[in-house]
């Protein structure tokens, strides 16, 4: 966001804001609202709808709590979900159960397959709850292998310090995308960070890496929607399969 849209929240709000419709409900998910957002909504006459403006009924909070700590989604996230099915003229509210989150994916946010967790976290919150979400749930993992790449307006210093102890190697992609951050300039930045780094020249050897990598071991793939999309598309073209959304679904079931 910070590459194209602005350098502050508010910056990026004001980008954001120009699609909202005039006289259409806007969903936001966070308790705290940007101006740029209220005073948009206001002017198009568009009902702004969140947590924290929003009266759910205790059954419909009672049931956003039960389903939020049983699955990977935030509580802030499936309240949008549960709006636009309450918003909806379909009858849609009476599917929202475990079984339809468990189905519902972000491919890039902890998609698992085959000893790979590739997620996209790009920030200091999310590389947290990404390593408290790796203690509770590959307990089995004798060995993690992490395999980085950020745009370069990011502080790889920030994203793999937390990580000191608890990885056994970092590999540095090159040449995956052109928004992304030279292997050069990452281990620049990270001079004070005790851990192991190799570089990597394409993400075929990214691939080779992995596919060498032992069974009890977690491969994880972090730092940018740019590196998570390109690994994605490699794996459906190694297969022969065009990319698409179905052909991702097959690769990584």
């Amino acid at each position: 966001h910070q590459e194209h849209l602005g350098n502050s929240i508010e910056e990026i709000a004001e980008e954001k804001a120009g699609i909202i419709k005039k006289q259409k409900p806007i969903i936001f998910g966070s308790i705290k609202i940007p101006n740029a957002i209220k005073n948009k909504s206001n002017k198009l006459k568009s009902k702004l709808i969140s947590p924290s403006k929003d009266r759910l009924s205790q059954e419909d909070f009672d049931e956003i709590k039960k389903l939020s700590k049983k699955n990977i989604l935030s509580s802030e996230t499936i309240y949008c979900i549960f709006k636009i099915c309450d918003l909806s003229k379909f009858d849609l509210k009476k599917n929202l159960n475990l079984k339809f989150l468990d189905n519902f994916k972000l491919y890039g946010r902890l998609t698992y397959f085959s000893n790979i967790l590739i997620d996209s976290a790009h920030n200091q919150d999310s590389i947290l709850f990404l390593i408290d979400y790796i203690d509770k749930n590959f307990k089995d993992k004798k060995s993690l292998n992490l395999y980085f790449c950020c745009s370069r307006n990011k502080d790889p210093f920030t994203l793999l310090k937390p990580f000191e102890g608890k990885v056994d190697r970092i590999y540095l992609p090159e040449n995956i995308h052109d928004r992304l951050m030279s292997s050069e300039e990452v281990l620049s930045k990270l001079k004070k960070v005790n851990l192991e780094f190799v570089s990597l020249t394409s993400m075929k050897e990214v691939h080779d890496s992995i596919s060498k990598s032992k069974k009890d071991s977690l491969n994880l793939l972090i730092g940018s929607f740019y590196f998570s999309a390109e690994f994605l598309k490699y794996i459906q073209n190694k297969k022969k399969l065009g990319i698409s959304l179905g052909n991702l679904g097959k690769v990584i079931s």
